[in-house]
């Protein structure tokens, strides 16, 4: 019977313990994208690789790491795809309406559709366009959200900067040009050099009851714009509650809060420096192109710096609100300055049947190691245990990421669920790799001394 016990004992161990794999590059790795272009239902990984190092010989690439059948990875890439020198960003497409995705590598003048064939990417089309995007970038980056199938015929349409907005086309003609607030500017000129900025509002494609395809919602400082009808023509403006007074610093997000496919609005207001005055306001939209004129509901913090994260907690498909509160105190800055790490306090707020609860579902408190000089902690959150719920992955050290598990009752384990001998810092990410259900976590290391190595951690 004991024997019994313990074998049962340690299988659940095994079960529980990830694999962990490092992946080696020739250059800097600047971004990573997970995508399955073989077909056997795993997450294959492609890093953007280039030498940034001033009067450097400009190389760049697309190291392409193809995983096995069980998920694993080979340490090195199973060959590197190189890049054009104009190549200022990328990202995946469904380009000829039949999976895997496309590879489109695109620069200021139009770009490059490779399809995964036989093993490697062969040229599908070269489109020519202008548009804002990068060209000759010295870190090419994976952007995200600018491939969507917009009228839900199995091929994805491109939503691309333009000097007024955003060009909607594909690989074959451009469609329509959707305007919208860009927040632009210039200095310079002459033996001065010109320097010339745009950015653009946060988007969202929705769909809507009366249209053949997606409406757009656009968010930027002041205003919620909505773009819908023809063309994208038809547009319904609403202004943002925010303070009429400068002292109040606003930050706004747009997220499906309630499931009902229509963007939410969350809202961040702060006051002050020591004394600081946080303020979130959540705006649930019931109806496409509206939202109420009182928040529906409002959270308010004193002394502690508090962020919202928006993200599903218990697996019920709504989005529930995670704030993560740094406390403005002499004791936080002793902690940070003199044993180099920062409590971090969670309260979480869930979306029930009666929308958000006044007070916290779940409290909690973890500290945070801060790695020295240029290192930023790697963080992310994701369903690593299986158990339908979202764990929290930080830096836990400069040689170890701890693993809270979130256990119904409990939003996060007082002690870590694993502690794992990864490098903490860099840039995380987290996202099922395989087909088993569990998010996995990848991490890449930019400006440091293991920038050319990717770590990946496989959850059983």
């Amino acid at each position: 019977m004991m024997t019994t016990v313990w074998a049962a004992a340690l299988v659940a161990m095994a079960a529980t313990e990830p694999s962990i794999y490092q992946l080696q590059t020739t250059l800097p790795v600047w971004d990573v994208s997970a995508q399955d272009v073989t077909g056997n239902g795993n997450d294959d990984l492609f890093a953007v690789i280039a030498d940034d190092t001033p009067g450097g010989d400009n190389e760049r690439g697309l190291a392409v790491f193809l995983s096995r059948d069980d998920g694993s990875y080979y340490g090195k890439p199973h060959f590197v795809l190189p890049l054009d020198e104009k190549v200022g960003s990328l990202f995946f497409a469904e380009v000829d309406g039949s999976a895997p995705k496309e590879l489109v590598v695109a620069h200021a003048e139009g770009a490059t559709v490779y399809q995964f064939v036989d093993g490697r990417f062969e040229v599908l089309a070269e489109p020519e366009f202008m548009s804002l995007l990068p060209e000759s970038a010295r870190r090419p980056r994976f952007l995200k959200d600018l491939a969507q199938d917009l009228t839900g015929d199995g091929v994805d349409e491109w939503i691309l900067p333009m000097p007024t907005g955003y060009a909607v086309r594909n690989a074959d003609e451009h469609i329509a040009l959707v305007r919208c607030e860009v927040d632009t500017g210039a200095s310079g000129g002459g033996e001065d050099g010109l320097t010339v900025r745009h950015t653009y509002p946060a988007f969202k494609a929705f769909e809507t009851p009366n249209d053949d395809h997606k409406a757009f919602v656009f968010l930027d400082d002041e205003q919620v714009d909505f773009a819908y009808g023809p063309n994208w023509e038809t547009r319904h403006r609403f202004d943002l509650p925010l303070a009429d007074d400068d002292e109040w610093d606003a930050d706004a997000k747009l997220a499906d809060i309630t499931g009902n496919g229509i963007p939410d609005l969350v809202i961040t207001k702060l006051k002050g420096t020591l004394n600081v005055t946080v303020v979130t306001e959540i705006y649930l939209a019931d109806e496409p192109f509206v939202y109420p004129s009182e928040p529906s509901a409002q959270y308010v913090f004193e002394g502690a710096f508090a962020t919202p994260v928006v993200i599903d907690v218990d697996g019920d498909e709504k989005q529930d609100l995670v704030f993560l509160k740094v406390p403005y105190s002499i004791g936080s800055f002793v902690s940070y300055f003199l044993r180099g790490r920062v409590t971090v306090q969670a309260e979480v707020y869930m979306y029930g049947e009666n929308g958000f609860g006044d007070t916290p579902a779940y409290t909690g408190s973890f500290p945070i190691e801060v790695p020295d000089g240029r290192r930023s902690v790697a963080y992310t959150m994701g369903d690593f245990s299986g158990n339908g719920h979202t764990d929290v992955a930080f830096g836990g050290g400069d040689e170890t990421l701890v693993i809270h598990k979130n256990s119904p009752g409990e939003f996060l384990s007082r002690r870590p669920w694993l502690t794992l001998n990864v490098p903490p810092y860099g840039s995380a990410g987290a996202k099922a790799l395989t087909n088993n259900g569990v998010d996995d976590i990848i991490i890449y290391h930019p400006d440091s001394d293991l920038s050319k190595k990717i770590h990946v951690v496989l959850f059983n």
